[in-house]
C-alpha cells in the first residue's frame, strides 16, 4: 500500500473518530459497535457503524493483507487506530498508526499448521498431497508429538480423543491463526473437489448408490433421516421410516486409486492447486471451476439442485462469448469434443439440448421432471468433458482458444 492510499485511509479514520461516543449513550435499537479504549467503551451507531464497516472492507481489499490477516484480525487492528484517534484526534496519529502496522505485516513470520478432521475417506497409504494440504492419518502419538506441551493442558485430552485415527487435512502458513484455519478449510474444500472428480472413475457406475462422497467433519448431516406415517382416522397402524444419506462405504485410498486418480488428471488438477492464483492459465482457471461445480453436484440430495449444478460445469466451459443461444453452443460443443463420427455427434447434440431444456425448466419454475436416467448422463457428459479439457490444456491455454477450436472442427 503506497504513502497515498495510507493517508487517504488515516483521513477516513480521523472523520469517523469524531462520531466516536461513549457506548452507554449510543441509542437502542440501532446497529452498533463499540470497543475499549483504556477502561472505558466507546463506539459507533447508526450510518456511521456501516461507514466503518465499508473502510475496513476497503482497507482489506487494498492493503493485501489477506495472505496473512483475516478480516477480522485487520478489523481488531482499525478499532485500535480508531482508539488513538478518540485519545489525539490528527491525521499524523492515524498515518503512524496504520504505518506501524503495515511494518508488522511485512515483518510477520509466524508459521501455523492446522488439521482439519475429514469424513469418508480411509487412507491406506502413508499420505497423499493434494495441492497446498495432505492427507494424513496419525495415531495418538503422532498427534502427542505435534502438539507438545498442549497435549498435556485441559482441552489436549479432548483433542487426542477426537482427532487420534482420524483421516485428516494437514495445512500449514505464515498467518495470525484465524487467517490459518480460513486458509486450510478453503484449501482442504478445493483438494476435496479434487477427489470428488476422481471418484467416478474409481467406482465408475457404482459410485452413487454407494452414496459416495468426500467431506469435511460437521459440513453433511450425521444422523439419519426419520418420519412416522399414521392414519389420520384411527391409530391401528403406523408406518416408521428412516433414511440414510451418509455414504455406504467411504472414499479408499489406495495405491491403486491413487493410479486411477493420476490417469483421469486429477493430480495434475492437484498440481494446479499449489500454483499462486496470479500465475494460473485461463483454461486451468476454468478447469477449477468447472471442477467445483462437478464436485458440488455430488453434495445434492435434490435431483433438480444436482441437475443446476451439472449444466453450471458444463457452462463454465462452453458458455459462447458472441450471444449465440447457450444450450445449442454448449450441446454443440460437447458433441464436438466427446462425440467421434457425425451421427454419434449429432446425438449427443440432441441429448445435450434436451437436458438442458430440463435445465431452464428447473430455474425459470418450469414443470419438467428430473429423472435419475438424466443425471446418469449428465454425470457422465460432465466428467468425460473435464478429463476432456484437462487433456487439451496445453493446446487450448484460454477459453476463447477452447471455442475457437470447436469452431474450426465444426467448419471442416
Amino acid at each position: 500500500m503506497n504513502d497515498n492510499k495510507l493517508k487517504a485511509f488515516a483521513t477516513q479514520l480521523v472523520e469517523l473518530a469524531t462520531h466516536l461516543q461513549d457506548d452507554r449513550a449510543m441509542p437502542a435499537m440501532t446497529r452498533s459497535m463499540s470497543f475499549a479504549v483504556g477502561e472505558k467503551f466507546v463506539g459507533l451507531s447508526g450510518s456511521d457503524t456501516e461507514k466503518f464497516q465499508e473502510l475496513c472492507d476497503n482497507f482489506y481489499q487494498a492493503s493485501g493483507w489477506s495472505d496473512k490477516y483475516s478480516e477480522g484480525f485487520v478489523s481488531n487492528l482499525l478499532c485500535k487506530v480508531l482508539g488513538d484517534l478518540y485519545i489525539s484526534n490528527n491525521t499524523s496519529i492515524g498515518e503512524a498508526a496504520l504505518s506501524k502496522y503495515l511494518s508488522d505485516y511485512q515483518a510477520y513470520r509466524k508459521s501455523h499448521f492446522v488439521l482439519v478432521q475429514l469424513f469418508g475417506i480411509a487412507l491406506q497409504v502413508p499420505s497423499l498431497k493434494i495441492g497446498r494440504v495432505t492427507l494424513i492419518q496419525p495415531s495418538n502419538s503422532d498427534l502427542a508429538q505435534r502438539l507438545g506441551r498442549w497435549a498435556v493442558s485441559q482441552t489436549g485430552p479432548f483433542i487426542l480423543e477426537t482427532l487420534s485415527g482420524s483421516v485428516l487435512a494437514e495445512f500449514e502458513a505464515i498467518a495470525e491463526p484465524i487467517r490459518a484455519k480460513e486458509m486450510a478449510i478453503e484449501e482442504t474444500r478445493r483438494a476435496l473437489e479434487v477427489l470428488r472428480y476422481g471418484i467416478p472413475f474409481i467406482f465408475e457406475d457404482e459410485y452413487k448408490s454407494l452414496r459416495l462422497n468426500v467431506s469435511i467433519v460437521g459440513d453433511k448431516p450425521d444422523r439419519d433421516c426419520m418420519s412416522f406415517v399414521m392414519p389420520s382416522t384411527n391409530t391401528d397402524s403406523m408406518t416408521f421410516t428412516m433414511e440414510n444419506k451418509r455414504p455406504a462405504i467411504p472414499l479408499h485410498i489406495t495405491e491403486d486409486n491413487v493410479s486411477k486418480l493420476q490417469e483421469c488428471g486429477a493430480m495434475d488438477v492437484a498440481a494446479l492447486l499449489e500454483k499462486p492464483l496470479g500465475t494460473l492459465s485461463d483454461i486451468e482457471r476454468i478447469i477449477l471451476r468447472g471442477l467445483h461445480w462437478f464436485g458440488n453436484a455430488l453434495c445434492h440430495g435434490e435431483a433438480e439442485n444436482e441437475l443446476l449444478s451439472l449444466t453450471t460445469c458444463l457452462e463454465t466451459f462452453l458458455t459462447p462469448k458472441d450471444g449465440n443461444p447457450i444450450g445449442t453452443a454448449i450441446a454443440e460443443g460437447i458433441a464436438i469434443l466427446l462425440a467421434d463420427t457425425r451421427e454419434d455427434r449429432k446425438k449427443l447434440k440432441k441429448r445435450v439440448k434436451d437436458l438442458y431444456g430440463k435445465r431452464s425448466g428447473v430455474s425459470h419454475g418450469g414443470e419438467k421432471a428430473v429423472l435419475e436416467s438424466d443425471l446418469v448422463v449428465l454425470r457422465d457428459i460432465a466428467k468425460r468433458l473435464i478429463y476432456r479439457v484437462i487433456t487439451l490444456r496445453s493446446e487450448v491455454p484460454t477459453q476463447k482458444a477452447l471455442l475457437e477450436m470447436i469452431e474450426d472442427t465444426k467448419l471442416r
